[in-house]
């Protein structure tokens, strides 16, 4: 799934287009709704991973399959009131940027083929990720390692952190609305988290992204995001 980093740097854009923008909308009329967006954009991720089906609303139909997309239908059911809270909007971009890097970006960069070298969905039947760019086949522990996509995470990190001057808010301003996981998840999160990057690797080429494409994409995803839903 896209890394923190990334949830961080869509929701510096998106808040940069509302800024922009001539309405007001009301989440924004919150003092200090950036810094709660901001921690909502990455709360889905901010919980141990055995918990992270139920922060990103995973269909137990999909937990089987290689790569799970959230179901955010089911989650604005959950919170229909959703663009009164700032977290709760910053919840949503994270979904937004998952969904769309699942369903529309990471296919264009790997695909996962069974025995037969077909498509396949279910990671019981998958036996190699081929790489679009290279056409380089490997088995798809391989591909999730740091020699190719999580590598290439560690990459980019700082880069955007630098570019975009990313960082983890220390606590809400507002209340907290979200059920899945509190503050004191949160909180531990964020120490874990601040002992994470790196920048050793920042020099070696990318594997399987291009770095530009993907400024490109989360670009495109958070004035998607503001069309979608705060328009």
């Amino acid at each position: 799934m896209p890394g923190i980093y990334f949830h961080l740097c869509e929701a510096k854009l998106i808040t940069h287009y509302i800024l922009s923008a001539p309405v007001t909308l009301p989440f924004t009329r919150h003092p200090g709704w950036q810094n709660d967006f901001t921690i909502g954009s990455v709360l889905p991720d901010a919980i141990p991973r055995e918990l992270k089906y139920k922060t990103h609303f995973w269909h137990p139909k999909d937990f089987s399959h290689v790569v799970i997309a959230p179901t955010i239908e089911t989650w604005q059911n959950t919170y229909p009131d959703a663009i009164c809270h700032p977290m709760l909007m910053g919840y949503l971009s994270h979904l937004h940027l998952d969904y769309l890097y699942f369903t529309r970006y990471l296919p264009r960069h790997v695909r996962f083929i069974n025995e037969t070298g077909k498509k396949e969905s279910e990671l019981a039947s998958v036996t190699e990720a081929v790489l679009t760019s290279s056409g380089e086949h490997m088995p798809v522990w391989q591909f999730f390692s740091q020699d190719y996509f999580y590598g290439d995470y560690i990459r980019i990190n700082p880069y955007l952190v630098e570019k975009y001057h990313l960082s983890l808010p220390a606590a809400p301003i507002g209340n907290w609305p979200v059920m899945e996981t509190d503050f004191d998840t949160y909180k531990r999160f964020c120490l874990i988290f601040s002992k994470e990057l790196t920048s050793e690797q920042r020099f070696r080429p990318m594997q399987v992204f291009d770095r530009e494409d993907f400024e490109h994409f989360l670009d495109r995803t958070a004035r998607q995001f503001v069309s979608d839903y705060l328009n």
